[in-house]
């Protein structure tokens, strides 16, 4: 039940965060495509299946993740509550590696994908990592 809970917080938080920062995007800094110039809501549109591609990934990891922590997951609301933090972050942190990255690279190099597809899988499995609940020492070697 644990597991369910935080991996709901999580995602709660990132389509929350998602949601707001496409619609900022799109409807306010017009941070679109130029061929979405007569349609933004054309490209809020895209920006919401990019997020649920995101939160679908997002789901198969923590699933994967918290399955191998199951047993040292606690739903405490402190670590409810740090998930979703976690899970806001997730969506927004893209776009600043992106455009670190930018800075860097040329946006074709093979060098994007890859930060991306380690951002995308690697960041929900190290939230789950960073709410698991140590045993103390004494617990963990019974005499």
């Amino acid at each position: 039940m644990a597991l369910v809970l935080l991996i709901g917080s999580f995602l709660l938080g990132a389509v929350l965060s998602g949601v707001a920062s496409a619609a900022i995007a799109v409807y306010w800094l017009g941070a679109f495509d130029s061929k979405f110039r007569d349609a933004p809501s054309a490209a809020f549109e895209l920006e919401m299946w990019g997020l649920l591609a995101l939160c679908l990934v997002a789901l198969v990891v923590t699933v994967v993740a918290g399955l191998f922590f199951s047993g040292r997951l606690s739903a405490s609301p402190r670590s409810m509550v740090s998930c979703a933090l976690w899970g806001v972050a997730y969506p927004l942190l893209p776009r600043v590696i992106v455009a670190l990255l930018e800075h860097f690279v040329d946006v074709e190099n093979l060098l994007v994908p890859v930060v991306g597809w380690l951002y995308l899988i690697a960041f929900p499995a190290l939230a789950l990592f960073t709410l698991r609940v140590v045993k103390p020492h004494d617990q963990r070697h019974a005499l």
